[in-house]
């Protein structure tokens, strides 16, 4: 693994392959790129299982939709990211698209917090009368991918230290 993480094979048609030891910036990017290869891995792995233990057996199959079209669309139970927004529609979501919504999520919260909360706890605090703002508070959202012990995340780590 050492040797495959700090070295790259050169090959010229015709001749025996070289090997170019690479620099500490590039390796990084080679392990870089093999935790998230394998963080991806887990992650539909773990969403596997999960379809898998619903009843029902999670998953989808090939049917025809009313337009008489050919789709796979779900037939049976299962999970699936949706963005924030909701403008994309992906038929298997990566690991890659949970991290951008996972983003986008702590984004929302932000804005959410310092729009709503805390300045309703500053007119609160000032005795400024105002109409409370209703808004829909992501933290539940946010909870399921990072709180311990039972997030995706932390469940991710913990599959990758067995």
């Amino acid at each position: 693994l050492l040797e495959r993480l700090t070295t790259r094979e050169i090959r010229v048609r015709g001749q025996s392959a070289a090997k170019a030891v690479m620099g500490a910036e590039e390796a990084s990017d080679t392990r870089h790129a093999l935790c998230k290869f394998v963080y991806g891995r887990m992650f539909d792995w773990i969403v596997a299982r999960i379809n898998k233990s619903m009843p029902g057996g999670g998953g989808g199959r090939l049917r025809q939709d009313n337009k008489n079209n050919k789709k796979n669309l779900p037939t049976k139970k299962s999970i699936g990211i949706l963005d924030i927004f909701g403008f994309e529609i992906f038929e298997k979501n990566s690991f890659e698209q949970l991290c951008i919504n996972f983003t986008n999520e702590r984004l929302q919260q932000h804005f959410n917090r310092h729009t709503f909360k805390l300045e309703q706890n500053i007119y609160c605090s000032e005795g400024i009368d105002f109409d409370e703002i209703d808004y829909i508070d992501n933290q539940p959202m946010v909870d399921l991918i990072t709180k311990k012990p039972h997030g995706v995340l932390p469940l991710l780590d913990e599959e990758l230290r067995i």
